[in-house]
C-alpha cells in the first residue's frame, strides 16, 4: 500500500482542532487517508441520499445518538451537502470535545467557518493526487525515473496508477465525470459546452500567458463568465495559476498569468492525446506543466510556504518559474531536453539578485522533486518492464 505523505504529519498539522477541512480533487485519495487514521469513527457520506438528508436536518440529540461512544464525525463527499458550513459551525460550538473531519472535493465557504470560530479550532489541509516523491518512497528512485514518461502521459491519480493497462478509461472517467460533475452539481450549471470548451483551451495553452479576453473570444464567453469558470476550476483542483512576477521594470508583464493542470494525465484526457512523450509536439509544454505541478505538490506535502511566479517582459525575456521564500528568490528555467545551456536575462538578474539560478531538465529534476536539491543523478542502466506497473502493491480506497 502506498503511504501518503499527509499521513505522517496529519496529526501535527491538525493539532487539537475540532474542525478539520480536508480538501482535494475527487479521486485524490482523501477517503483512503482518513480511513487509515479515523476508520472507527462515525462516517456519513454526502453521496448517499439518506445520509445527505440526515446531515441537512439533524439536531444535536440525533447526532449524539448516531455517534454513540465516538468522539469523531467524518463527513465524506461534503461538497454534495448544501449549507454545510452552518451545520459544522453549530455542532462544533455545541460539542467542543468532539472532532469533525470534513472531506470535500469542492470546498465551500471556508472563510465563513473560520470567521465564526477561533482560528485554533480549525485546520485546513489539502491532498492532491500522488506525487513523484511519494512513489519514489514506495517503489524506488530508479524505477520512477524510468517510468517518468509514463507518469507524464497518464499522471498520478491513485486509480490510474493502480490500474495499469486501463489508464485511458480511468482518466476519461475522472476528467469527464468526477471532476467536472462536482462543478456542475455545485453551481447548478445546465449547459456544459462552455465549461468543457474552456478546459480544452486551457489544456492547449499550458505554459503560455493567457487573458480572459482571449479565452472568452475563443470560447464564445464574456470575460466575466470566463473568470467565474476559471475560479471554479481552481476551486475544484483541476487547474492552478502562476501570476507574473513584476516589481521594478517598466516592461514587465504585470497582469499576465499562466494556467497549469494539477495532473498531466487529466490534461491529456481533456484533449484525448495519449501519444508517446518522445513523439509529441507539445512535449516541452507538457514537461513544464509536469515539473511545476510536481513541485507544487512537493511544497504542499512538505509544508513549505513559498510564493510561486513566472517572469516575462514585453520583449519576451522570461524566467519559467520563480519561488519566493523567506525573502529570497530562486529562479528556474525548465527544459525537456538535457544539456541545453541555461540562460537568464541580465535585466532580471540585475534587478532581483536571485540567490539561486538553475535549469531543471531530465538529468536533474528528481532531486528537486524528491529531496529539494538539484544535482545530477547516478547514471545507472535500469530496465523497467511492463510488469513493474503492477497492481498488487497498490491497495487503496479511491474517493
Amino acid at each position: 500500500m502506498i503511504i501518503r505523505k499527509l499521513e505522517s504529519f496529519f496529526g501535527e498539522q491538525t493539532g487539537s482542532s475540532n474542525v478539520v477541512l480536508l480538501s482535494g480533487p475527487s479521486g485524490s485519495g482523501k477517503t483512503a487517508v482518513v480511513r487509515q487514521l479515523y476508520g472507527s469513527s462515525l462516517w456519513l457520506d454526502g453521496n448517499l441520499p439518506d445520509e445527505r438528508e440526515f446531515l441537512r436536518s439533524m439536531g444535536t440529540a440525533s447526532l449524539l445518538s448516531r455517534l454513540g461512544a465516538n468522539k469523531c464525525l467524518v463527513i465524506d463527499n461534503a461538497q454534495r451537502i448544501e449549507n454545510l458550513e452552518t451545520t459544522v459551525i453549530s455542532f462544533a460550538k455545541e460539542l467542543p470535545g468532539f472532532r469533525f473531519i470534513i472531506c470535500s472535493s469542492f470546498p465551500g465557504n471556508k472563510a465563513s467557518i473560520k470567521e465564526s470560530m477561533n482560528s485554533g479550532s480549525i485546520s485546513d489541509v489539502k491532498l492532491l493526487p500522488l506525487s513523484f516523491q511519494e512513489l519514489v518512497k514506495h517503489h524506488s528512485l530508479e524505477t520512477e525515473i524510468q517510468l517518468i514518461d509514463h507518469r507524464i502521459i497518464f499522471g498520478y491519480y491513485p486509480e490510474v496508477v493502480a490500474n495499469p493497462g486501463n489508464e485511458i478509461s480511468k482518466l476519461h472517467s475522472l476528467a469527464g465525470h468526477a471532476l467536472i460533475k462536482d462543478i456542475l452539481l455545485r453551481e447548478k450549471i445546465q449547459k456544459t459546452d462552455g465549461l468543457e470548451h474552456l478546459i480544452q483551451l486551457l489544456a492547449l495553452n499550458i505554459g503560455r500567458t493567457v487573458s480572459n479576453h482571449d479565452l472568452g473570444k475563443q470560447a464564445g464567453m464574456t470575460n466575466e463568465t470566463v473568470d467565474k469558470y476559471l475560479q471554479l476550476l481552481e476551486k475544484a483542483f483541476v487547474i492552478f495559476r502562476l501570476e507574473g512576477y513584476a516589481k521594478d521594470l517598466k516592461n514587465e508583464l504585470v497582469k499576465s498569468r499562466k494556467f497549469y493542470f494539477y495532473d498531466t494525465g487529466i490534461r491529456n484526457a481533456v484533449i484525448n492525446q495519449f501519444g508517446a512523450f518522445s513523439l509529441r509536439n507539445d512535449a516541452a509544454a507538457l514537461w513544464e506543466n509536469f515539473i511545476i505541478a510536481e513541485r507544487r505538490k512537493y511544497l504542499l506535502n512538505n509544508s513549505i510556504q513559498a510564493n510561486c511566479y513566472f517572469w516575462r517582459t514585453k520583449d519576451k525575456a522570461q524566467v519559467d518559474y520563480i519561488e519566493e521564500y523567506n525573502g529570497k528568490l530562486a529562479a528556474y528555467q525548465i527544459f525537456s531536453a538535457s544539456g541545453k545551456k541555461v540562460k537568464f536575462s541580465k535585466s532580471f538578474l540585475d534587478s532581483y539578485h536571485p540567490t539561486e539560478t538553475t535549469g531543471i531538465n531530465r538529468e536533474n529534476f528528481q532531486g528537486w522533486l524528491w529531496e529539494n536539491k538539484v544535482e545530477k543523478p547516478d547514471r545507472k542502466k535500469i530496465v523497467v518492464r511492463r510488469k513493474d506497473l503492477r497492481q498488487d502493491d497498490i491497495s487503496m480506497e479511491i474517493d
